[in-house]
């Protein structure tokens, strides 16, 4: 962790700075609750380790990693965004985010983990979220349905074709094209694990009214470089690609890269 990055501490009310601080360093049991700076601070539930929260927390509120580039915050102000879709929900950071980011928004969610499903809904209850502000889909978003194992590998879980041993998940894949194709979408976030090139592959997926997209593109044995194939195959879908060289969460070499299009 490069000591350039800005921590998540910083963003904590002075009380729950102070506590976040001996539950991390005392590696202390059990969820952490905390809430961020700010009349509209969103409260955060953490687990401790081996979980990945603290990590995501702070890649999603201290460098904003699903803040859009600034050179296109203004062209995207207005209207207001309306509907944002989630796939890959993970544990409900995102979900907090795009919330407080957008008052107007509504969220569209999957998240096919039962663990994580169960923290996205204490999530909403402890900040208050009204039902009609998220749609929750406890399922995997595929390009086809059907019935798979998720690997429990925390934040890095996926949905594989084949067994996963005694510790894999059972999980419902849905398609999510019937789901969103009328939709107008404002924003579409995937992270997803690999199972973004079944998506982006479809030939429904051009057809798709989608303002803004940021994915992350993972490197699996059937994709060698991520960022370059998904970068081509959103070109060919009708999307501009954009460079993010200004933050912690740019495009990265890798196992991931995190990108941005929006539609041209």
């Amino acid at each position: 962790m490069g000591s350039g990055r800005v921590k998540l501490r910083r963003l904590l009310r002075f009380p729950d700075n102070v506590r976040f601080q001996i539950w991390k360093q005392m590696k202390l049991p059990g969820v952490l609750q905390v809430r961020l700076r700010g009349e509209d601070g969103p409260t955060l539930l953490l687990r401790p380790g081996p979980t990945h929260d603290r990590g995501i927390a702070r890649e999603i509120f201290a460098e904003e990693m699903y803040a859009l580039p600034a050179a296109y915050r203004a062209e995207a102000a207005a209207p207001a965004w309306r509907t944002i879709v989630d796939l890959g929900a993970n544990v409900g950071y995102s979900i907090l985010y795009f919330l407080r980011a957008h008052p107007e928004a509504r969220v569209i969610a999957f998240e096919p983990h039962p663990a994580h499903v169960a923290c996205i809904r204490r999530h909403l209850v402890v900040n208050g979220v009204e039902a009609k502000r998220v749609e929750l889909h406890a399922v995997a978003g595929g390009a086809a349905a059907a019935h798979l194992t998720l690997t429990d590998a925390g934040a890095t879980s996926e949905v594989v074709t084949k067994s996963a041993g005694a510790g894999g998940i059972p999980v419902e894949v849905v398609d999510i094209f019937p789901l969103v194709q009328e939709l107008e979408i404002d924003l579409m976030k995937i992270d997803i694990e690999g199972g973004e090139y079944a998506i982006i592959d479809d030939p429904r997926f051009a057809r798709l009214k989608v303002r803004w997209l940021v994915m992350e593109c993972h490197r699996t044995d059937a994709v060698g470089e991520p960022y370059t194939y998904c970068q081509e195959r959103l070109k060919a879908a009708g999307y501009e690609v954009m460079s993010r060289p200004e933050g912690a969460a740019a495009h990265t070499e890798g196992r991931t890269s995190l990108l941005w299009a929006r539609r041209r």
